[in-house]
């Protein structure tokens, strides 16, 4: 809404400067020529600005680039196990935007017990969709069963996730592939599941995030599984 009303008031702008310049300069070759000029410079810097502004500021990002609603730390609970066998109940994670490269997703998977189990990170530039509540993105991450990394055991896959929708995470070469659903971790909705002794900011420290992990888990029930029916 703000790029459409700023690209709104930019066209408002370049009215005045045809009244303007008519009425300086009347209605002369060269008084077009001063207006088109003018014009054009107004419209180019409007649209610079567009595509400047939210790579250098958070509060501009917020305002024109409509990407920046998943910004922020997230749960991702598995809802259904399509198929393949995998150890993952749930994940803590962060989509934020990072110079130069843009926005990017980080997080930490855990198994039914709470316990960590991999970590994991968008690989090259996630994809969104046009009204920037979904995105689709490359992944790579590392088990870490116990809290170790097993350099063995390394992770590659494709994630659709949604605010509005049920999103889908495929581990490729593990014939591995769950249904999500994501929800952003606020203050209101720690009170609701019985852990507001957190805030969002706290989860940002491995013990305390780990913790309501172990916490969290207990009222979770096990996520549905899909099985083939002969045809």
């Amino acid at each position: 809404m703000v790029p459409i009303l700023f690209r709104a008031f930019s066209t408002i702008v370049t009215v005045v400067i045809a009244v303007v310049v008519s009425a300086v300069v009347g209605d002369s070759p060269l008084g077009k020529v001063w207006a088109a000029v003018l014009i054009a410079f107004v419209i180019a810097l409007a649209e610079w600005l567009i595509n400047w502004a939210p790579k250098h500021s958070a509060l501009a990002r917020k305002l024109l680039d409509n990407r920046a609603s998943m910004v922020g730390m997230w749960v991702q609970n598995v809802d259904r196990v399509l198929h393949g066998q995998e150890g993952i109940r749930f994940s803590i994670f962060w989509v934020y935007y990072k110079k130069p490269e843009g926005y990017a997703v980080a997080g930490y998977a855990y198994n039914p017990e709470g316990k960590k189990y991999a970590a994991w990170w968008s690989v090259g530039s996630p994809e969104f969709g046009e009204d920037g509540r979904s995105m689709t993105y490359r992944w790579g991450g590392t088990v870490m069963e116990g809290g170790r990394a097993d350099d063995d055991a390394e992770r590659t896959g494709i994630a659709s996730i949604s605010i509005d929708k049920e999103g889908k995470v495929e581990h490729v070469g593990m014939n591995l592939s769950l249904c999500v659903n994501i929800q952003r971790v606020t203050v209101e909705w720690l009170s609701e599941i019985g852990l507001g002794q957190y805030q969002p900011d706290d989860l940002r420290e491995q013990e305390i995030r780990d913790a309501a992990a172990c916490a969290y888990a207990r009222g979770l029930p096990p996520p549905a599984r899909v099985t083939a029916t002969a045809g």
